[in-house]
């Protein structure tokens, strides 16, 4: 597994969260939508992006040898704060779609583009008086989830968000989800199918804002389906600690996602196979460039391919250990290779897959 799910629980909203107040009422008392905005100057200025978070490090895979993985982070121990991006006025075109007008989410994407108080509450009276009534439900039962939970009360940005994943996702979700990636399928092919961040313009993440975009537009139910899978695999594999790329972490990540495997039915749920056996996607990835080119390949295997093409890769790194550090080892090639041909340690593993008739 590897970096990206760091950044899949939590998004925009959970600045724009933390920036709002959790009382304050313009409606008799009945309105538990904050009027308030404390450092809104912080708060994101393009209201053409719905996401932007940006975390530290949300970066692609670096072993094409693990098909059925949406990304891991380099430190699952915060996953729910991908921060803020230095400069949310980037021309950078994240893509999604704009949230319907009156909604939970476009309260959000509203009020984030009002001036800091007290300037901007007549801005923020404006966005509060467009809420649809489900709209205002939604945003109620977030705020109130967050002031019964003291998740207001929190000293820092990561008690606040702790506190969140530990008690507000489900009006979290509600509020912040969309319709046009209906399966966790869906919402994985998704985020594969981000770019990695371009070194030339530091001042965004376009991976991060790319894989928060489509986070957003998943359904509730592919949202869920996707976060209790990052939960079991966090849950289970406790060994990993914040070294999510070492074999250790790798082979605790193998057993619990393969065949009879504690987190086995979850990742299922949020996996799509093709037809390919194992020496079909072999040939593939031999001829890939880039991950890109390598995620396609696996998106064509069987459930039994994936799982052939692993246990080559797992025996090869494990006779290889010069290839886990960042970056590689010199000669991580060299001892990669001499790993699955003939005569080394890992010849066996190859040949059942180059030879797997998908049966």
């Amino acid at each position: 597994m590897r970096r990206i799910l760091s950044v899949l629980a939590m998004f925009a909203a959970v600045s724009m969260l933390m920036a709002c107040g959790s009382s304050g009422s313009d409606n008799g008392g009945t309105d538990t939508i904050p009027d308030t905005i404390i450092g809104n100057d912080n708060l994101p200025t393009d209201p053409g992006k719905y996401d932007p978070g940006t975390p530290g490090d949300s970066g692609q895979p670096n072993d094409p040898g693990t098909p059925y993985d949406p990304g891991q982070p380099n430190d699952p121990g915060t996953p729910y704060d991908p921060g803020q991006p230095d400069d949310p006025g980037t021309p950078y075109d994240p893509g999604g779609t704009p949230p319907d007008e009156g909604s939970c989410k476009w309260y959000f994407s509203c009020s984030s583009d009002c001036p800091p108080q007290p300037q901007g509450q007549a801005c923020l009276q404006e966005c509060q008086a467009g809420l649809s009534p489900a709209g205002q439900a939604d945003v109620e039962g977030l705020f109130n989830c967050l002031e019964v939970n003291g998740c207001q009360n929190k000293a820092t940005d990561e008690e606040w968000s702790q506190c969140l994943s530990d008690f507000c996702l489900d009006p979290y979700f509600t509020c912040f989800s969309g319709n046009l990636y209906a399966t966790c399928p869906d919402l994985v092919g998704c985020i594969n199918d981000c770019p990695d961040d371009n070194p030339a313009t530091p001042d965004v993440n376009e991976q991060s804002v790319c894989i928060g975009n489509c986070w957003s537009e998943g359904t509730v139910d592919a949202q869920w389906s996707l976060q209790n899978l990052i939960d079991c695999m966090y849950d289970t594999c406790t060994t990993c600690g914040d070294d999510w790329e070492g074999q250790i972490c790798q082979d605790c990540l193998n057993d619990v996602l393969g065949t009879d495997g504690l987190c086995e039915a979850l990742n299922e749920a949020c996996m799509s196979f093709g037809d390919w056996n194992c020496g079909q996607v072999f040939e593939c990835v031999t001829a890939c460039m880039d991950n890109a080119c390598v995620q396609d390949c696996f998106g064509n295997a069987t459930k039994m391919a994936g799982e052939k093409y692993n246990t080559m890769i797992a025996c090869a790194l494990d006779a290889c250990p010069q290839c886990e550090t960042t970056p590689p080892g010199e000669d991580c090639d060299a001892c990669f290779n001499a790993a699955i041909n003939q005569d080394g340690a890992c010849f066996a593993e190859t040949t059942a897959c180059v030879d797997d008739a998908g049966v």
